[in-house]
């Protein structure tokens, strides 16, 4: 369905909020928002293994619940997140996006479902995913792939009569 690089996004007048990228290294001494562990298991496992390999543990002085919550946070100047790049579509005001140019995988959301007996709002949506997609059943290419940092959910092992779109 989508496929978004991991992006930085700083408050206004912070000193990283002048440059034109940043690399996970100028990132280890800042504190940063997030998501609950246990909400954000996926997001949480990829932030911190993308920290420990620039040598550096995150510093998560506050949570917030989604992905227009912690914007919020770093808007009032309590610090930084990595989110993905399409959070620029609606997180707006005093905020800088920043790409991280030490990273080059994507990270792709899916959806799945099991195809029989759908109700009617669920087959809407599939519809509206479907017909926004154009990609029905297709799998991702195998260059596409080789950048994840692992799927969100590997289509691959669905069952029979289940259908993906990407």
């Amino acid at each position: 369905m989508q496929a978004d690089r991991p992006i930085c996004i700083v408050p206004e007048g912070r000193r990283l909020a002048s440059r034109a990228s940043v690399t996970l290294a100028n990132l280890a001494d800042e504190d940063f928002e997030h998501g609950p562990a246990e909400a954000w298991a996926y997001f949480y496992d990829y932030l911190f293994s993308l920290c420990r390999k620039a040598g550096f543990q995150p510093h998560i002085v506050q949570e917030a619940c989604d992905s227009i919550g912690i914007p919020g946070l770093v808007s009032c100047g309590m610090g930084i997140t990595i989110l993905t790049e399409s959070i620029c579509n609606v997180a707006t005001g005093r905020l800088v996006p920043l790409p991280i140019s030490d990273i080059a995988e994507v990270m792709v959301t899916e959806a799945v479902w099991a195809s029989e007996n759908l109700r009617l709002p669920t087959q809407h949506f599939v519809d509206v995913l479907e017909t926004h997609d154009g990609h029905r059943g297709k799998h991702p290419s195998q260059e596409l792939q080789a950048n994840w940092p692992r799927p969100v959910i590997d289509v691959r092992k669905r069952p029979a009569s289940g259908r993906a779109v990407r």
